[in-house]
């Protein structure tokens, strides 16, 4: 009788590991903690040793993701410019997508070490906040107008892994480390109600920013360019970010 229950306990649980090609996970990670994002995962089980897992995020209003370290690179170089760098403490809100291809080369899909390129992007908005906007006739004369930011984030990167999957399907996923670059788009918009705002002086001024600053700009492989109508102007920022991932752990239930 002894026999005959362990052989059903194996048969069960062989039975088990092989039905199981889904998984549902929420992940907990130091780069998720530290911009306050929530992520949710879905993993499929695409062959015998390969899965797709999608993660959704997003943030709750908070300060810009490692703003301490943005004041740190720019922060001076906006302060010598007149731009309180204290716009970096307003509040964003943010969603992005994941997307990872895990290898499985001993257990199979679902179980055990894994080695994964991924790929995500980010979006964010910034909360508005004031600016005085120089007068079209009189430079003596400011405008109190909006100014509002948002930002594209892609990049892609390979990691490596370990899932673990127990008995009654309870999971748990760990990216150890993964190594990637990406690109980041910031634009800036400001507008003002008056109608009385020279907006080709900030566009100048801008250029002239970035004339004067342009070894410290490429130093950082970043790009700083505007553009302006009669209502309103555009900064544009674009520079390159690690995409680093470091202690994913994502819990959850594989069926």
């Amino acid at each position: 009788m002894k026999k005959l229950l362990l052989g059903l306990f194996f048969v069960s649980a062989f039975t088990v590991n092989a039905q199981q090609k889904n998984a549902v996970k929420f992940t907990i990670s130091p780069g998720l903690v530290l911009s306050n994002n929530l992520g949710f995962n879905y993993e499929r089980k695409l062959g015998d040793r390969i899965s797709l897992n999608t993660r959704f995020n997003f943030s709750a209003k908070n300060k810009v993701p490692f703003n301490g370290l943005a004041k740190l690179f720019v922060g001076d170089l906006l302060e010598d410019e007149g731009v309180n760098s204290d716009f970096l403490n307003t509040k964003i809100s943010s969603y992005g997508f994941n997307f990872q291809f895990k290898y499985f080369p001993g257990a199979g899909a679902l179980h055990g070490f894994y080695l994964t390129p991924y790929f995500g992007f980010q979006n964010g908005k910034m909360d508005d906040f004031t600016f005085d906007f120089p007068d079209s006739n009189d430079p003596s004369i400011e405008h109190e107008g909006r100014v509002g930011a948002k930002f594209n984030y892609f990049g892609a990167g390979i990691g490596l892994g370990n899932q673990f999957v127990f008995g009654n399907g309870f999971t748990m996923d760990i990216l150890w480390v993964g190594l990637g670059w990406g690109m980041n788009k910031l634009t800036i918009n400001g507008t003002d109600p008056s109608g009385d705002v020279n907006y080709e002086e900030i566009h100048n001024d801008v250029q002239q920013f970035r004339q004067d600053n342009a070894v410290a700009i490429e130093d950082l492989y970043a790009k700083v360019n505007s553009s302006y109508t009669s209502n309103s102007i555009d900064i544009i920022v674009k520079h390159p970010f690690p995409y680093v991932k470091l202690l994913n752990f994502s819990l959850g239930f594989a069926f």
